[in-house]
């Protein structure tokens, strides 16, 4: 396991996060409808900062998989893509 750190400050007060939780703690939108709306919920969960249980990585991942899965709808419900030219 990766445990990256930001050098001049060492380990641990200079380590970081990456993945889902990360996006999401930088991101201001999603760009679909529910999962916008998830991650202002989500947002809530850090009063005004970021987010840093690691209980929540399983949250974010929900949030980033409901922007896939409204992705996918949105594509396969486009005539242009599904038709036969």
């Amino acid at each position: 396991m990766k445990f990256p750190y930001y050098k001049p400050l060492g380990y641990p007060e200079g380590d970081y996060r990456v993945g889902p939780l990360a996006r999401l703690n930088v991101a201001s939108h999603c760009g679909t409808p529910l999962a916008d709306d998830e991650l202002k919920e989500f947002k809530k969960l850090g009063k005004g900062q970021c987010v840093h249980s690691a209980f929540h990585y399983h949250y974010a991942r929900m949030v980033e998989l409901l922007f896939c899965i409204e992705t996918a709808k949105r594509l396969l419900d486009d005539t242009e893509i599904t038709s036969e030219w």
